[in-house]
């Protein structure tokens, strides 16, 4: 994600914790003062590098479950760069920016790959600079993983046989991705790089990197959806080894800073994302209109789009067939994760100017429909937004286009695709 997308999300007061955890928090004193209020809760923590999506989430269900007096509806976890947990870290704490690591002058840069487990991106702080093999040096544990047996080094190289689960390719000009086994982390690094000059005449030149392997860990993007009651009893249930495998070492109290996000250019959020094995939906509420919620059926290729209008379109031509309407989606509510076949309706809660929240969907048949039949795998979605009386009756909301609205949602497709 990148620092845009996340300061985008960012409310209002901060909060500051490590395995690593920063919490940014939509509390002001106002909410406090009103804790039956739900409120949104973001941390961004800083893990292991082995630590994966799912084994975060783990912490956080078992903390929520484990707390009587904090109530959260639902956690999202999502991977975050390094740089952005550094970042919110030294403003959280007032802090200067850490130097990189192996910023020096004549190394390389290690980081891990986002969203990619045992994947760590090598830049060559240059160009004009490549490598063709990689020596590792592997810790006693990591030996195990390698097909030699006891060998203390791994050579991996670029389009080579390499040790089982090893492998190296070419990501950008002076950039390299390698991934290691699962789990399995090296002691250091040694490679030649040749570099050549892009002056006319100029010799390429060739220098040998020897580097310890940096321990950055990995981020991630926690967001807590309505929370309510006393969010303290939250963090003491994550950082207690009785509710809490392998708990949070610390919390820092940064609830007294406020931090504001602004910007003089219009800032347009992805409508949808994929997350954690969950649809993100971040719908705009349309000007000059009061829905209360959003319904959603997606996501639909162009003809079953056309015929879920079509079916719609034949309710609302009879006379006040726009009062059933709210009963012909109900009767059609998705009530688990979203697959591919019939299209189901999702309701999308409003929160202040956007109806934003989450869907779980099926990644692995999803991604097995893209391989298999990628025509199949539709980027439409049908939009009908609801409004409610003071006496309790929903009517849906008439559009310019009409009561159901169709749209496409770039993204949808080649988040599929980037899905691990």
């Amino acid at each position: 994600m990148k620092m845009s997308l996340l300061a985008n999300r960012l409310r209002a007061t901060v909060g500051l914790a490590t395995t690593c955890m920063l919490a940014i928090a939509a509390v002001t004193d106002a909410t406090k003062a009103a804790a039956a209020d739900a409120r949104v809760i973001y941390m961004v923590i800083q893990t292991h590098p082995s630590t994966t999506m799912g084994e975060v989430r783990q912490k956080f269900d078992d903390a929520r479950k484990a707390t009587p007096g904090c109530s959260v509806r639902d956690v999202l976890v999502e991977p975050v760069d390094p740089g952005t947990y550094a970042t919110l870290r030294s403003i959280v704490t007032r802090g200067t920016l850490p130097v990189a690591a192996n910023a020096n002058a004549g190394t390389a840069v290690i980081e891990p790959l986002k969203g990619a487990d045992g994947s760590w991106c090598i830049d060559l702080q240059s160009a004009f600079a490549y490598i063709d093999a990689v020596e590792v040096e592997l810790t006693p544990e990591a030996r195990k993983t390698v097909q030699e047996g006891d060998a203390s080094v791994a050579t991996v190289a670029i389009d080579a046989p390499n040790p089982e689960g090893f492998q190296l390719r070419f990501h950008s000009p002076g950039r390299y991705v390698l991934t290691l086994p699962k789990g399995r982390l090296p002691r250091s690094m040694k490679c030649r790089v040749t570099e050549e000059s892009d002056a006319a005449g100029v010799k390429p030149t060739t220098r040998e990197i020897v580097q310890a392997w940096p321990d950055v860990g990995r981020s991630y993007l926690v967001t807590l959806s309505d929370v309510k009651g006393n969010e303290a009893l939250l963090f003491a249930s994550l950082q207690d080894a009785s509710k809490v495998g392998n708990p949070i070492k610390e919390i820092q109290d940064a609830t007294k800073a406020t931090l504001m996000v602004a910007s003089f250019l219009e800032v347009t959020p992805m409508l949808v994302e994929l997350a954690d094995g969950r649809v993100v939906f971040n719908f705009p509420v349309p000007q000059g209109v009061d829905p209360k919620r959003l319904w959603v059926m997606f996501p639909l290729t162009e003809r079953q789009a056309a015929d879920e209008k079509a079916a719609l379109d034949a309710v609302l031509r009879e006379e006040d067939g726009f009062k059933r309407i709210p009963k012909v989606i109900r009767k059609n509510m998705a009530t688990g994760p979203l697959s591919p076949g019939a299209g189901k309706w999702v309701e999308v809660s409003r929160k202040g100017p956007y109806f934003n929240g989450t869907w779980e969907i099926d990644v692995a048949r999803w991604s097995e429909q893209l391989a298999g039949n990628a025509a199949a795998v539709g980027d439409r979605v049908l939009l009908i937004y609801e409004f409610e009386s003071p006496a309790g009756g929903v009517v849906p909301i008439k559009m310019e286009n009409g009561y159901v609205v169709e749209r496409s949602l770039p993204g949808w497709v080649s988040g599929l695709r980037a899905a691990p």
